[in-house]
């Protein structure tokens, strides 16, 4: 009895893999599985463990942010309103804004935020430090509109600081985006300040593309005005 039993429980796994290989068979696919039932079990169970792994991953990442959120908002809080209200010195501000930021890194709410501060900087005519905050920003971001948002108002802050070759180059920058925004004036500007450095050819240049593609703009007629002071 003892004999017979135990010969009957490989039979039936014999028979389980028999079945279970005929099922397999019927698809090319499972011809493949059928021949390489143990790659194919390592294979699912790693799929398993990576989307496991992922979920812990994109959990933790979540709470990272989360307190990231929490700390930008308490500093905004406590020295932007400060800063915007004339009750925090500028010195003082972006002591606490360097102490801050350093522990936000990779956080995707530092972009706009250090935008909207560097506007403010920009308000009070804080040039030198906006200047520093956008280029910072520019030094990190590949996204076209983002790139958008700090070239102008680099191109805006060099100017003013007296640094027209670099607002040249963050005007140049913009144009060949090949976006459309505020082409009459990137333009425009572009031949300003080609005059101003004294390139009359580039400033013609400028000038007259936008005469000829924005005839009807507003810029069309600031550009005509500004090419009959280089005749």
């Amino acid at each position: 009895m003892a004999t017979k039993s135990s010969a009957s429980i490989p039979n039936a796994d014999l028979a389980s893999n028999t079945v279970l290989n005929d099922q397999l068979n019927q698809t090319e696919i499972g011809v493949v599985i059928a021949k390489n039932k143990t790659l194919a079990v390592t294979l699912i169970l790693l799929l398993v463990i990576g989307v496991v792994g992922y979920g812990f991953y994109t959990s933790q990442k979540e709470k990272a942010d989360h307190k990231k959120a929490d700390q930008m908002f308490s500093f905004m809080d406590k020295n932007f309103q400060s800063l915007a209200d004339g009750k925090m010195a500028v010195p003082v501000f972006l002591s606490a804004h360097q102490k801050a930021m350093s522990g936000l890194s990779g956080f995707a709410g530092l972009f706009p935020t250090n935008i909207i501060i560097a506007d403010e900087l920009i308000k009070k005519n804080e040039l030198a430090p906006a200047q520093e905050i956008l280029e910072s920003l520019n030094i990190h971001t590949t996204n076209n509109y983002q790139v958008i948002l700090i070239a102008l108002r680099l191109a805006a802050v060099y100017e003013d600081l007296g640094k027209p070759e670099l607002a040249i180059e963050q005007l140049e920058k913009l144009n060949n985006l090949k976006t459309g925004i505020l082409e009459a004036k990137n333009y425009l500007d572009l031949g300003r300040l080609y005059k101003q450095l004294g390139n009359t050819e580039k400033a013609k240049v400028n000038f007259n593309y936008v005469i000829n593609n924005m005839a009807q703009d507003e810029f069309a007629k600031l550009a005509k005005l500004y090419l009959s002071e280089l005749k």
